[in-house]
């Protein structure tokens, strides 16, 4: 039962970013976080997962193994539309659905922290680039959300400056891998030494725009260089 709720509100999730990227400002975007933010409340208050936080942690069932996965697959799709309605509200535009969203997905952190459940705060791909085009004709900016990543060309100092503590290794013959020790999720692979680090900068490009876009203040600041003084939005160089 706790699996499949957690697959309701998951599909719920799913079909929020697919109304938000067609156009976040829409009623059908707002009704759609809507109705995830309700599913999401039904999972939490659901029977099974009141028991199991209600039980001394030694007496806990043993959760099944796909659970982390798809509380995982949940979160990152929250974070991703999350981080859409706080570019848009740093461009200058505004959806009614950012304060709730964020309070769910604050609920859900710490429902998850209650069940011993980690959560991996990155990912591989980048967060979607919102971008302002002009202004409509009720005075509200005219915008697109972009999932291809974009390089920000005010990062570069700082990935040149992170990129000099890589070391790429040769894991088998043709098979180079390389990782950031300060920056946590943030490695490639690749055939060369050039093609890893080139991979490698790719990655930690989307680590610190998703950073950037989400707040975070845990991020390492290299020779002066700090991204989190980043003035968004990010836009197309």
């Amino acid at each position: 039962m706790v699996i499949s709720a957690l697959q309701e509100a998951s599909d719920s999730i799913g079909r929020m970013e697919r109304a938000v990227m067609r156009d976040p400002q829409s009623s059908e975007a707002t009704l759609s976080v809507e109705q995830t933010v309700r599913n999401l409340d039904r999972f939490l208050a659901s029977d099974e997962i009141r028991t199991i936080i209600r039980l001394p942690r030694e007496r806990r069932p043993a959760l099944p193994s796909e659970f982390a996965d798809k509380v995982q697959d949940l979160f990152i799709g929250l974070q991703v539309t999350l981080s859409v309605a706080i570019q848009i509200d740093q461009l200058g535009g505004r959806v009614d659905w950012l304060v709730p969203l964020k309070n769910a997905l604050d609920r859900l952190q710490r429902v998850f922290a209650e069940l011993g459940v980690a959560v991996d705060r990155s990912w591989k791909p980048g967060p979607p680039i919102v971008s302002r085009l002009g202004t409509a004709a009720d005075g509200r900016p005219r915008l697109s959300v972009s999932t291809k990543s974009f390089r920000q060309p005010r990062l570069a100092p700082d990935i040149a400056t992170a990129l000099r503590d890589a070391q790429p290794t040769e894991i088998e013959p043709g098979h180079w891998y390389a990782d950031l020790e300060r920056f946590p999720g943030v490695w490639a692979d690749g055939a060369t030494p050039a093609e890893c680090l080139t991979a490698l900068a790719d990655v930690l490009h989307e680590w610190l725009v998703l950073k950037v876009v989400l707040g975070d203040q845990d991020v390492p600041v290299l020779e002066n260089l700090d991204p989190r003084a980043l003035i968004l939005p990010i836009s197309n160089p």
